[in-house]
C-alpha cells in the first residue's frame, strides 16, 4: 500500500510470513574440580563458537546462559579441555578435569625484573690507644677493623 505524507511517498509493507524462530537459552550452573576432587578456580567456561563464557569462583562454581544443542567448552592450563553438548535436560553440571600432562612439559613461568642491591660496609677507625673498649661493645650490624701504621 502506497501514500503521501506531506509529499513524500510512503509505503507499508504487509508482516512477513516467514516466521523467525528465536532459539531458547537456559541457565546451566555447574561445579569444576580436578582428578583429586578439589575445586578448579578460575577454569575456562564458554559456550563454544560465541563469546558467551565464564570462569569458576573460589568454590569452582560457575553458571551461564546456553541454548539446547551448544556445547560448552571446559579449559584450564594443565588439564585436558572438555566438551560438553547442551541438551533440554541439562541443569547442574558436576565436571571433573583429567590432567594433562603434555601441555605441562609446555608451560614455562618466567620471572622479570631486575633489583640492584647496594652493599654498604663500614669499617669505622679505632684509635690505637682504645681498641679494647671499641671492640668490647661492637655495634650491630658493623665490622671494626684497625688500621695500623709504622710510627715515624
Amino acid at each position: 500500500m502506497a501514500f503521501q505524507l506531506g509529499g513524500i511517498p510512503q509505503m507499508l509493507a504487509a508482516p512477513s510470513t516467514s516466521m523467525e524462530v528465536m532459539q531458547q537459552t537456559k541457565r546451566i550452573t555447574g561445579t569444576v574440580k580436578d582428578a583429586t576432587g578439589m575445586e578448579v578456580i578460575g577454569a575456562n567456561v564458554i559456550v563454544k563458537g560465541t563469546t558467551n563464557g565464564v570462569i569458576t569462583d573460589l568454590d569452582g562454581k560457575f553458571s551461564l546462559e546456553a541454548a539446547p544443542g551448544s556445547i560448552i567448552e571446559i579449559s584450564y592450563i594443565g588439564y585436558m579441555t572438555q566438551e560438553i553438548p547442551v541438551t533440554a535436560q541439562t541443569s547442574d553440571l558436576q565436571i571433573t578435569l583429567k590432567e594433562d600432562s603434555q601441555s605441562l612439559d609446555e608451560v614455562v613461568v618466567v620471572g622479570y625484573g631486575v633489583q640492584k642491591k647496594k652493599l654498604v660496609r663500614e669499617y669505622p677507625k679505632i684509635k690505637h690507644d682504645k681498641p679494647a673498649r671499641c671492640l668490647a661493645e661492637p655495634k650491630p650490624g658493623r665490622q671494626y677493623r684497625s688500621e695500623l701504621r709504622p710510627a715515624g
